[in-house]
């Protein structure tokens, strides 16, 4: 959980949609930054557990700054999870290629 990541906007759609529960797979120094309180925190994962977080949900957000090539995203998409991500480039390009169908 950094800067990167920008954990005030995830905790602001939380907010938002307090309806809902929401799990951040993760961790860090920006923790504080998660304060609604329908969104659990697992902490450090490791894959295999992250996998099954991935399995158990509805919807992928993504709310980075900034990615390259995301993982999580990537097997979020591979498991068929409707995904919500920021417009950034590495965000724009994995939904880009999967729906050209080059996948």
């Amino acid at each position: 959980m950094c800067y990167q990541k920008n954990p005030e906007l995830f905790n602001n759609i939380a907010e938002y949609f307090s309806q809902y529960d929401f799990v951040w797979v993760g961790d860090g120094e920006l923790k504080d930054k998660l304060k609604a309180d329908n969104i659990q925190v697992t902490g450090w994962s490791d894959r295999k557990e992250v996998i099954r977080e991935l399995m158990d949900i509805d919807i992928f957000i993504l709310t980075s700054l900034w990615e390259g090539l995301s993982i999580s995203l990537l097997e979020a998409m591979y498991l068929g999870k409707a995904v919500i991500v920021t417009n950034v480039i590495g965000n724009k390009m994995l939904l880009i290629i999967m729906l050209m169908g080059t996948w």
